[in-house]
């Protein structure tokens, strides 16, 4: 009995021993496949996981982007590529974060791709997924483009002026002000109200008073809009004033409103195809054809009748029918006239008052095929019937040719031109109105025209052999200083004024009483009219070799003189006596 026991007891241990061993070898092996399949080691070999991309993806604004991806199982750095198409653009290796921020700026308004990856010990593992993304740079817009209350009967649309910021509208009467919503649209990305954001066609607002709408552009930066909402008179629709204020002079418009028409006449010659109407109404809003029409702003062709149609703040219309006719012109003035192919061309001289013009050609010029060059205000030119032709048309003007202008209302007016051919032009030395021409103007000289000879006739003889400059009385600073071409008769005006009644005691009266040629304008010559004297004294004739005296004073006490024997001028008592050769100009 005891022997059988201790059998038994002996096998139960070993199948005890080596269920244990079995259920350890077990576990070996399940620990083995299950390091097998989550990693393939240790090492530093192992080849690393799989990174995820996770931004940027889609639209973003920065053209230097922050790129992020989740971590790459035993990656120890990470490598970054960026692309467009199959171009790589950028290629970032040894990143020790899950984050990078490029430094350089990326193309914008492109479709671009990225990828990451990891590495450890050299060894990379495999890219992420790619994501794509565009850089569309944040905008600056920020402008309310329009601005209505479409929840009113009829509509009330706002009037935008861009330069002062503000929103004007004009309500219908009895519209509440406190609760309107607005449909807006901005080029913005929000608008706010005291930092409240707006919803076009949702949000309400009180506009009892202004309202100040701040709309946010994309890159941060905003602008402010004043609301300013009035309410419109309840029926009244009428246009109470329609002018063109653009033509000159403006034109009125006279309105009929019991036939609800407005009648303008504009000048003759008006284009009407972009006249721009001022007008003030009684109504909420204006149009022509469903365009709205802003006063003084909005063009239209008045070709023929246009119809306006004024709508009132309870939304009833009245049309009126706007007719504009041209006035028949009565201009009938001819307003330059001149031969421009004679050389050099001669221009006309135009009395208005008696309906002339005058014209004086050069000397040997043929007058008998000349061509006129004009400009009128009338209709039509012509001459006995015969239609002119500014720069075309060529007459005969050897005697006076009466130009007929024809007005736009059918008047007439006559202009009579007269062509005079100058005389033979004259040299220094010839006999010429009472005297000798003693100088004969040149370019540069005051007075000298191109056209007509100007110039200085010299009394034959001298008026006097030796007169004092002064009358005798007390020194006085005359004020016939000037000394250039063309001041010696106002000079002598001038002494004769200060000194007393025209007499034969001084050098100005003296010249100025000569009368040679029947001719009472001579004068005393001033200190450089004197000297062309000189210059040309052997043609002139008659001088002697002494001082002469000019009309031009220096002070009270002293007066120019010119010797005439060696050219010297020099400053010499008024007390002198000295000669006088008068001179009159031509």
């Amino acid at each position: 009995m005891s022997t059988t026991r201790k059998r038994t007891h002996g096998r139960a241990l070993g199948a005890l021993t080596t269920t244990l061993a079995l259920a350890l070898l077990a576990a070996l092996l399940l620990a083995g496949a299950a390091l097998a399949a989550g990693h393939e080691g240790t090492g530093k070999s192992a080849r690393p996981g799989r990174p995820t991309a996770t931004a940027p993806s889609g639209t973003i604004a920065t053209a230097t982007p922050t790129f992020t991806w989740s971590k790459a199982r035993g990656a120890t750095r990470y490598e970054l590529h960026v692309y467009q198409g199959m171009k790589l653009l950028l290629a970032k290796t040894g990143i020790r974060q899950l984050a990078w921020t490029s430094s350089l700026a990326l193309p914008t308004n492109v479709d671009l791709t990225w990828k990451a990856r990891g590495s450890r010990a050299g060894r990379a593992g495999p890219w992420s997924r790619s994501l794509t993304f565009k850089i569309v740079p944040a905008s600056p817009a920020k402008a309310l483009t329009a601005f209505s209350f479409q929840g009113l009967t009829p509509p009330a649309t706002g009037v935008i002026l861009e330069t002062p910021h503000t929103v004007a509208l004009t309500v219908p009467a009895g519209a509440g002000l406190t609760a309107l919503v607005a449909t807006f649209t901005t080029t913005g990305t929000s608008v706010a109200i005291a930092g409240t954001p707006q919803v076009s066609g949702t949000t309400a607002n009180n506009f009892t008073n202004p309202v100040t709408y701040t709309v946010t552009a994309g890159d941060g930066t905003t602008q402010a809009y004043v609301v300013t909402v009035t309410i419109a008179a309840s029926a009244a629709k009428a246009i109470t004033a329609f002018s063109f204020q653009g033509l000159a002079p403006p034109v009125t418009g006279a309105i009929n409103e019991a036939a609800h028409t407005v009648a303008l006449t504009v000048p003759a010659g008006t284009t009407v195809t972009a006249l721009v109407a001022t007008f003030t109404t009684t109504g909420a809003s204006v149009a022509i054809a469903g365009t709205p029409q802003v006063s003084g702003v909005t063009a239209n062709n008045f070709a023929n009748p246009v119809t306006y149609t004024v709508t009132a703040g309870d939304g009833t219309t009245q049309t009126y029918v706007a007719t504009v006719t041209f006035a028949a012109s009565a201009a009938k003035a001819i307003t330059a006239f001149s031969f421009l192919s004679l050389a050099p061309p001669v221009t006309g001289a135009i009395n208005e008052a008696a309906h002339t013009v005058a014209l004086t050609v050069s000397s040997g010029t043929t007058v008998t095929a000349l061509i006129a060059t004009f400009t009128t205000t009338g209709a039509s030119v012509v001459i006995a019937g015969t239609p002119q032709v500014s720069g075309t048309t060529a007459n005969n003007f050897t005697n006076p040719v009466t130009y007929t202008v024809t007005a736009g209302d059918g008047t007439t007016q006559a202009y009579v031109v007269t062509v005079t051919v100058a005389a033979p032009l004259l040299a220094i030395g010839d006999l010429h109105q009472g005297g000798i021409v003693a100088y004969i103007l040149l370019s540069g000289d005051p007075g000298y025209d191109a056209n007509v000879q100007h110039g200085l006739i010299a009394a034959t003889t001298d008026q006097s052999t030796g007169i004092r400059w002064y009358n005798g009385q007390p020194y006085v600073a005359t004020g016939a200083t000037a000394t250039a071409l063309g001041t010696g008769f106002a000079n002598t005006t001038t002494i004769i004024a200060a000194q007393g009644p025209i007499a034969t005691s001084y050098a100005a009266g003296t010249a100025r009483a000569y009368d040679g040629g029947g001719y009472s304008d001579w004068y005393l010559p001033s200190k450089d009219e004197l000297n062309k004297l000189y210059l040309n004294k052997g043609v002139i004739g008659g001088f002697v070799s002494d001082n002469y005296w000019s009309s031009s004073q220096i002070d009270a006490t002293y007066a120019w003189v010119q010797n005439f024997d060696n050219a010297y001028q020099d400053d010499y008592s008024k007390n002198n006596t000295e000669r006088v050769r008068a001179i009159r100009a031509f």
